[in-house]
């Protein structure tokens, strides 16, 4: 598994951009921590002639964890967890034993 360091922009929010130390995960998603402690996964997007830069993508972003400290350390080894998994894993695992609810859009997944 190879991780990149990046730099994400994320934006705007009240006009403003907020620019992140991230970790390119694979080609359209990235994680970090920000000032606050909270890790993200983002979808992304690399910016045109700039292979370090990469912007909001299609999809929101979501929070995995607060108050986190250790940083790159914690982004590698949830990185190499998560890819490992088995999305049966991940959902049985992980998502049921949360204890909150999810919806899963099953259109998408042409399940009839």
């Amino acid at each position: 598994m190879t991780l990149k360091r990046v730099t994400y922009i994320a934006g705007p929010f009240d006009g403003q951009y907020v620019q992140h130390d991230a970790t390119l995960i694979d080609q359209f998603n990235l994680m970090y921590i920000d000032v606050e402690g909270t890790l993200w996964i983002e979808s992304c997007k690399a910016v045109d002639q700039c292979p370090d830069l990469y912007t909001a993508g299609r999809y929101g972003g979501y929070i995995l964890a607060q108050n986190v400290t250790r940083g790159d350390i914690v982004i590698h080894e949830l990185a190499a967890k998560l890819k490992e998994m088995t999305a049966l894993d991940f959902l049985t695992k992980k998502l049921m034993q949360s204890g909150c609810d999810f919806e899963l859009e099953l259109v998408k997944y042409h399940l009839e």
